[in-house]
């Protein structure tokens, strides 16, 4: 008979991907077909999540959805158009510390989708300084993350209503 203590799970808050999952009648539960039937007749999930977000998308400009797609999918798809869109809010930033960092604001807003997509980080480059770099590129990362995150939650609000 063991004699450790119980252990007690504490909740935490869904996980981007299992939102996601739910958002479109699917879980992340690790169980063959949980959630889901098998049939052939459903919508893949891609193809679901991608219909969800553009329902709440506004305009040309609005690339809260389209984050979150790239998130949910760990695709590139729209990129250029996100990581040009954060760039131009970066360098738009009176912040001493965007405005000292104008010309790497591109590189940055790349490494940050590099990260907050596909998981994958990269080095410095020599024109900023290393303290800048620990500022600005988890910065540019939350950004991204807040606009995904507001998306998706606009997205589930929509859902359930419907």
């Amino acid at each position: 008979m063991s004699t450790q203590p119980a252990t007690h799970e504490t909740w935490s808050p869904p996980t981007f991907q299992e939102r996601v999952a739910a958002l479109v009648g699917g879980t992340t539960f690790r169980q063959p077909v949980g959630g889901r039937g098998t049939g052939q007749d459903h919508m893949p999930a891609a193809h679901a999540v991608a219909a969800a977000l553009a329902f709440v998308k506004r305009g040309d400009n609005d690339i809260g959805p389209d984050v979150a797609v790239a998130m949910a999918l760990g695709s590139d798809h729209k990129r250029a158009a996100i990581i040009a869109a954060l760039a131009k809010a970066m360098k738009l930033d009176r912040h001493p510390l965007c405005r000292r960092n104008l010309a790497a604001m591109g590189y940055i807003a790349n490494v940050a989708f590099d990260i907050v997509v596909h998981g994958r980080h990269r080095g410095r480059v020599s024109s900023i300084t290393q303290d800048d770099w620990d500022m600005l590129v988890p910065s540019a990362c939350r950004v991204l993350e807040a606009l995904a995150d507001a998306a998706l939650a606009e997205a589930e609000g929509c859902w359930r209503r419907k």
